[in-house]
């Protein structure tokens, strides 16, 4: 058997949406790389635990993807603010029988699974999918309050089980509906990109399946494509985020 596990998160995002915000507008160049870094990192554990090998995303589009979905406060704006990123990816892969994972079965026959028991987080997005003997759904949910959004996507087949966390939280001291507004802002661009890392985990996962030559020519394809929807994200910047209007 071989178990990856990152850094939990599931928890730590919506948790994120009521902690004290940054002392200061963060350094926008230091923070894009360190992301960027943190999610090629975590990419590479996940490599190394299947024991497969692929191509990865170019720095310099991330960079400029992420840099369209973070959530930020207009440059002069004198609050105290911050913005923060968190992935993980888990993997188990057996000879045998998996052992019993009762919440993903759970969720996929009941959305309202997605949701922590008790919280009041809203369900944005659940979508259920088939890839040959594999089976999951992706489930993307926003903190009831505060500006704090993650996405769960979960597959398994008969011998492997994979679950991809992203997750985007802003804070702004004492303003949580101005948190949340700034996050709605970038909401599409960070919907996708938690896609866009799920569907590559998802190919890296499959793909130990088939064999690295036998499956080649699909993956380096979906890359391609993934590769044009991070370039679309990109191009977000050109149309600055808008903050919706407050409710009368």
């Amino acid at each position: 058997m071989v178990w990856l596990r990152t850094t939990g998160i599931a928890a730590m995002v919506l948790a994120l949406a009521g902690s004290p915000a940054a002392a200061r507008e963060p350094d926008t160049r230091q923070e894009l790389g360190a992301i960027t870094a943190e999610l090629i990192e975590k990419l590479h554990l996940l490599e190394t635990a299947l024991g497969t090998e692929a191509p990865q995303f170019p720095t310099d589009i991330l960079n400029q993807a992420f840099e369209a979905a973070m959530p930020v406060l207009p440059a002069g704006d004198e609050r105290r603010w911050g913005t923060t990123f968190a992935f993980d990816f888990e993997s188990e892969v057996t000879t045998g029988a998996l052992e019993s994972d009762g919440e993903g079965p759970t969720v996929l026959t009941d959305a309202r699974g997605c949701t922590p028991e008790g919280s009041t987080a809203e369900i944005i997005h659940f979508s259920r999918f088939t890839r040959g003997s594999v089976r999951g759904y992706r489930c993307i949910i926003v903190a009831g309050e505060g500006g704090a959004m993650q996405s769960k996507t979960y597959a398994e087949g008969p011998d492997r089980r994979l679950t991809a966390y992203y997750g985007v939280a802003m804070s702004v001291s004492g303003e949580p509906d101005e948190a949340r507004r700034r996050l709605e802002a970038r909401m599409d661009q960070n919907v996708a990109l938690a896609g866009i890392f799920a569907d590559y985990a998802l190919e890296m996962f499959i793909r130990r399946e088939a064999g690295t030559a036998a499956s080649e020519e699909p993956f380096a394809a979906r890359l391609d494509r993934m590769n044009e929807r991070l370039a679309d994200i990109a191009a977000a910047l050109e149309a600055p985020a808008t903050t919706p209007d407050p409710a009368p």
